[in-house]
C-alpha cells in the first residue's frame, strides 16, 4: 500500500492534458490507448501485456509490471518512447479494494518513468535512450490525488501463526466482527488475529491452547522491538491474559488507535521472544509425541485446515466451531477441501468421539481422506492405519512428468508423505522393516526421474532411512 500524504509530489511524473487523445507523438513512438471498458486490474494487466508485448509473468503483480516497463529497452526491437493514453482513471471504484489497485498501477508507472530517467542520465548514446509517457485527462488529477492521500484503513487478519495461506481480511472491519473472531481462536481452526493500521502499528493476539489464555503483542510504527502485555506489575512468564482483557485491548486500539492502559506493557527482547514462541508452539499439541511428529512438517496440517476454513468462512458464521466440522464429516456432498479440513480439526480436537467419527474414513474411496485419517489413527497406535501408512511410502511418487503437470494434488501427497515413516516407528516388525527397505530402494531408483529442483526426494529418503535405523 502507498498511503503517503506526500505522494502527490510524484504526480509531476504523470502528464495531465485537457485532451490526451490530441497528444502529438513522434512518428516512431508506440502509442497505446487504455480502453475505457477496462474495469479490473486483471483486464488492464492482460491488455498491457498484449499491447506492449510484455513478458508472460506480467499479470501477477504491479511489481512485475513495473519491472517489465523499466526493462523493455533491453528488447532487440523496441520503440524510443511508449505513450500510455488514459481517458479516465482505470477501474475507478470497481471493487472493494479499488484504491489499492489504482495506487499499485500508478506507482508502477511512476517508478518505471523514474528508472528510465536515471538510466538515460548515465547512457552516453542518445540512440539508446528510452522514455515512458503516461497521459491522463486534467479532470482525473483530483481523483488520483485523493487515492494517494487516502487515510489508512484498518486491516484485520485471522489465521495461524507463521502461516498466511488463509486469512479473513477486511479493509474496514467492525468492532463486533473483531471481537467475534477473537472468541473463535481455539488452536484448531485459528490461533492468531492481527489488527493493524499503517499509521499506528498493530496488535497481535495469539491463543495458547494449553493455557486457555491469550498472548498480546503491540508493534508501533517507530519502535523496533514489540511490547508484550501482562496483567501484573512485573513481567510474568509466559505473559498470558484473559479473553476479557484481550477484548478490551482490541477495542481500545480500534476505537482510539492507542494501546490500552488497562494492562502493563514490557519490551519483548529477541531472546525472550524466541523462548515465548517455543512455549506457544508447544501449547497447541495434546502430547509430546504429537509435537515430535509435527516437527519440521512445514505446515501440512495447517495448510489443509486453512484451505477448508477459508472456504467455510465464506459460507457460514460457524466455520471456526468444532460442531460445524463434526457436521461436515456427515456430509458426503461437501467438497474435498472441507472434508479433509474436518478430519484434521476433529482429529486434533481431542474430543471423545473423534475415533468414532473418523473411523469410516480409513476405508474411504478417496485416497487423500485415507492418508489424513491414517495420520491420526497411526498417532493413536491403531493398527488399522498400518496398511495405509505403508502404501504412503511409495504411492504417488513425484516423477518429472507429474511435476511438469504442476499437479497440486501431487504437492499435497508429498507434503503429507513424511507422516508415514515417522508413524511406522510404532510397528517395526520384520515385515514392516522389509517394506521400508523396499520403499527406500524404489525412491533411489526413481531419482533420475525426479525434478532435481524438488527437495522432496532428499527429505523422503532421509525420513525412511532414519526409521530404518531402528529396525
Amino acid at each position: 500500500m502507498y498511503n503517503n500524504p506526500g505522494m502527490e509530489y510524484n504526480l509531476s511524473y504523470l502528464t495531465f492534458l485537457a485532451d490526451p487523445i490530441a497528444y502529438q507523438a513522434q512518428a516512431d513512438d508506440l502509442c497505446v490507448r487504455i480502453p475505457t471498458e477496462v474495469s479490473s486490474a486483471e483486464a488492464l494487466m492482460t491488455f498491457l501485456r498484449e499491447s506492449l508485448d510484455l513478458p508472460a509473468y506480467v499479470g501477477t503483480s504491479w511489481y512485475a509490471l513495473r519491472d517489465a516497463l523499466g526493462s523493455w529497452y533491453n528488447s532487440v526491437v523496441t520503440p524510443r518512447c511508449v505513450v500510455l493514453i488514459h481517458t479516465d482513471l482505470p477501474f475507478f471504484q470497481s471493487g472493494k479494494w479499488w484504491w489499492l489497485d489504482v495506487q499499485g498501477y500508478l506507482m508502477a508507472l511512476i517508478e518505471s518513468i523514474t528508472f528510465l530517467e536515471r538510466k538515460n542520465a548515465v547512457e552516453a548514446d542518445p540512440q539508446a535512450h528510452r522514455e515512458l509517457v503516461v497521459l491522463f485527462p486534467e479532470q482525473a488529477k483530483e481523483g488520483i490525488l485523493a487515492v494517494f492521500t487516502r487515510p489508512p484503513d484498518w486491516e484485520w487478519t485471522v489465521g495461524f501463526v507463521g502461516y498466511d495461506a488463509f486469512n479473513i481480511y477486511e479493509i474496514a472491519p467492525s468492532l463486533s466482527l473483531i471481537l467475534r473472531h477473537l472468541t473463535n481462536l481455539n488452536g484448531l481452526t485459528a490461533d492468531m488475529c492481527i489488527l493493524s493500521r499503517q499509521d499506528v502499528g498493530s496488535i497481535t493476539v495469539q491463543y495458547a491452547r494449553s493455557f486457555n489464555a491469550y498472548c498480546i503483542k503491540y508493534q508501533d510504527t517507530e519502535r523496533d522491538m514489540p511490547l508484550i502485555a501482562c496483567s501484573s506489575d512485573t513481567l510474568s512468564f509466559p505473559p498470558m491474559v484473559s479473553l476479557s482483557a484481550a477484548s478490551q485491548v482490541l477495542a481500545a486500539f480500534f476505537d482510539n488507535a492507542q494501546r490500552s492502559d488497562s494492562l502493563n506493557w514490557f519490551v519483548l527482547s529477541d531472546d525472550v521472544e524466541v523462548k515465548l514462541k517455543e512455549i506457544l508452539r508447544r501449547s497447541y499439541y495434546l502430547s509430546d509425541e504429537e509435537e515430535l511428529l509435527e516437527l519440521s512438517m512445514e505446515d501440512a496440517m495447517h495448510t489443509t485446515i486453512g484451505e477448508g476454513v477459508k472456504v467455510a468462512a465464506s459460507q457460514s458464521d460457524d466455520a471456526f466451531s468444532l460442531p460445524y466440522w463434526k457436521s461436515i464429516l456427515e456430509q458426503p456432498e461437501a467438497t474435498l477441501a472441507l472434508r479433509l479440513a474436518a478430519i484434521c480439526i476433529v482429529g486434533r480436537s481431542g474430543c471423545q468421539e473423534s475415533t468414532t467419527l473418523l473411523h469410516p474414513f480409513l476405508q474411504s474411496t478417496v485416497k487423500q481422506e485415507r492418508w489424513v485419517c491414517a495420520r491420526f489413527f497411526g498417532l493413536w497406535g491403531d493398527e488399522e492405519a498400518l496398511p495405509i501408512l505403508l502404501s504412503m511410502l511409495i504411492d504417488e511418487l513425484p516423477t518429472d512428468e507429474r511435476s511438469l503437470q504442476i499437479d497440486q494434488d501431487g504437492y499435497w501427497y508429498d507434503a503429507w508423505r513424511p507422516y508415514a515413516p515417522r508413524l511406522l516407528r510404532k510397528w517395526l516388525s520384520p515385515a514392516v522393516c522389509d517394506q521400508l527397505r523396499q520403499a527406500l530402494d524404489v525412491w533411489k531408483e526413481a531419482e533420475p526421474l525426479l525434478d532435481p529442483e524438488y527437495e522432496v526426494w532428499r527429505s523422503t529418503v532421509r525420513e525412511i532411512a532414519r526409521t530404518l535405523q531402528s529396525c
